[in-house]
């Protein structure tokens, strides 16, 4: 080969190296500047957050918590515009999951599920369609339900789907012997127990049905299936069995509890006085499964007394 064309030859292959180099080098600057931002947004959302949490009466409560979203949803798209456009892809994960990327193919299906459950509250709250059916405040806690309603999946009984506001949680951060760091987020959250007791039309206790543990799925830490989403919420549906023909009404307590960094346990007390849709009903005269008989004082029966 000609000197001269040689020279030409290693100079444009050293230019394109130092082109790409110095093209990465300003991507990298950029994605570390947009975490960055991103991040002191979510912050802002959480010194807000606090005080809307704290609000008593649900109605007012659902006007701060679309007028809080509203503020976020605006803000993050002010940051992206100053952004590359595929920095407003808020759904990457997506493709991952249908594509089987990253994890095993057996794990799809319920990746599929918490991926759903996060994109389903973050569309509500992005559309400012968040309105959950019932919502209460306890102890810097904020419990939302978002839906009751009969099962979609063709079972009998009802789902209950609920976003808890709110809970304590700490990044965790832990080098490998590589030298590589990983980053968990440990969210303190804990359904402690949740009871149904059901009412007849004359406003007795027609019977009880006791609940514990966590939801069916549990999404404590929504960013890690979509990284914009609002901080600090805990994600989960419960499914239900169908309750007796004659209930009309639902007395529903459920008690969370969560732990502060400093092993402070914050403990959450909801009660909502809901009533019974015939779809979550048991045909007359079709036997409950599950259910044991206990005998009762006639004061408990006629909702005199707790016990």
């Amino acid at each position: 080969m000609n000197p001269l064309v040689r020279l030409i030859a290693v100079l444009a292959a050293a230019g394109g190296a130092s082109y790409w180099g110095l093209t990465k080098y300003h991507q990298l600057k950029l994605e570390d500047q947009h975490k960055m931002e991103l991040g002191e947004l979510q912050q802002a959302w959480l010194e807000r957050a606090n005080w809307v949490d704290d609000v008593p009466a649900a109605d007012a409560y659902r006007d701060e918590r679309r007028g809080l979203a509203n503020w976020y949803f605006t803000s993050l798209n002010d940051l992206n515009n100053h952004f590359d456009p595929s920095y407003r892809n808020y759904y990457r994960e997506e493709a991952e999951i249908a594509g089987g990327k990253k994890k095993k193919k057996d794990d799809t299906e319920l990746r599929k599920q918490y991926y759903a459950l996060v994109k389903n509250v973050f569309d509500a709250l992005k559309d400012g369609s968040y309105n959950p059916q019932y919502s209460a405040g306890s102890s810097s806690l904020r419990l939302d339900i978002l839906k009751i309603a009969k099962r979609s999946d063709g079972q009998k009984g009802f789902r209950m789907d609920l976003v808890l506001w709110g809970a304590q949680r700490q990044l965790q951060k832990n080098r490998q012997p590589t030298g590589e760091i990983i980053s968990k987020m440990d969210t303190s959250a804990s359904f402690s127990g949740m009871n149904i007791k059901l009412f007849d039309d004359k406003d007795k206790v027609a019977a009880e049905m006791p609940v514990s543990g966590d939801p069916e799925i549990k999404v404590d830490y929504p960013e890690r299936w979509i990284t914009e989403f609002p901080p600090q919420a805990v994600i989960g549906y419960y499914n239900l069995p169908p309750v007796p023909a004659n209930a009309t009404k639902m007395e529903l307590t459920m008690n969370v509890s969560s732990r502060s960094p400093n092993g402070s346990d914050i403990p959450g007390s909801f009660k909502w006085d809901i009533p019974v849709d015939p779809e979550w009903k048991l045909a007359p005269g079709e036997t409950w499964d599950g259910a044991t008989t206990e005998e009762r004082s006639k004061d408990y029966i006629d909702g005199k007394a707790e016990n």
